[in-house]
């Protein structure tokens, strides 16, 4: 359902923009609680770091308050809102000749539930391409990604699927971030040349210490724990990690006070 847009939604001609043609910009993905958003703020930041890093102007973050407000009750209550900012219209060319945006916010309401078991993943096949400019971005080019989880038909025994990148480091999951606990210490794989800065990640970064370092695959069996998270799911504890094969796993502790106190901040957030 779309609840607010800079253009005339009405208008074919201006659906044929520069993101369905190239991609060419930017989406944020919000969970709506009870009339709020509450990781509002740092999606806000990321989109507009972002916006910056593509040469594009600002948006105008009261936009999306207002298009909250067109909610109906229901919807208010719990759902997902979707922000797509892309570059303006111009003549057809690979070539940005603008910097003005256009936006789309569109929702879907969703009942989430806080008491996910333990997940099992397995490790893509296909490895994450480098990109330094584009590193951390939720942009819209995320074709690599949908032929990435495509190998989740395959498998559909298991939750998620790890990706890697060339030199067969853990970056993230097809949707989600990665945390590791090892010790006493919380570490989170490095994302300078590709992945995305999820959203929950840095909302907990600001609640909790925790380290980017690069993790290989083969050293996973060194680490205590492992939670995946994104903004709209929260945080899951990992029970197994299946090689491509599925014949061999590591297994992962899932009772632990990390994943008690990770999950108590979390339901706080969302009181």
């Amino acid at each position: 359902m779309i609840i607010g847009a800079s253009f005339d939604i009405n208008d074919p001609e201006l659906w044929l923009s520069r993101a369905m043609q190239y991609g060419d910009g930017l989406f944020e993905t919000m969970r709506v609680h009870q009339g709020n958003i509450p990781l509002f703020k740092w999606h806000m930041a990321r989109l507009q770091n972002s916006l910056s890093k593509l040469k594009l102007k600002s948006f105008d973050e009261s936009n999306v308050q207002s298009a909250l407000s067109r909610l109906n009750h229901t919807a208010r209550q719990s759902c997902v809102m979707k922000l797509v900012v892309f570059r303006a219209q111009q003549k057809r060319s690979y070539r940005p000749w603008t910097e003005e945006i256009e936006w789309v916010i569109s929702a879907e309401t969703t009942i989430f539930d806080e008491k996910q078991s333990a997940a099992r993943l397995g490790v893509a096949t296909s490895r994450l391409s480098q990109q330094k400019t584009l590193a951390g971005l939720k942009h819209l080019s995320r074709l690599e990604h949908v032929l990435l989880a495509d190998e989740l038909n395959e498998k559909e025994q298991l939750d998620d699927l790890i990706l890697l990148d060339k030199k067969n480091r853990v970056i993230e999951t097809t949707y989600q971030n990665i945390i590791f606990v090892k010790g006493e210490r919380l570490l989170t794989p490095k994302l300078k040349n590709c992945g995305v800065n999820g959203v929950a990640l840095q909302w907990l970064r600001s609640q909790l210490e925790i380290k980017n370092t690069h993790i290989k695959l083969d050293e996973l069996n060194e680490l205590d724990v492992m939670i995946i998270g994104n903004s709209i799911r929260g945080f899951r504890a990992v029970e197994k990690v299946f090689d491509s094969d599925q014949n061999q796993s590591i297994s992962f502790a899932t009772s632990q006070l990390i994943h008690d106190n990770i999950d108590q901040l979390w339901l706080e957030l969302f009181d």
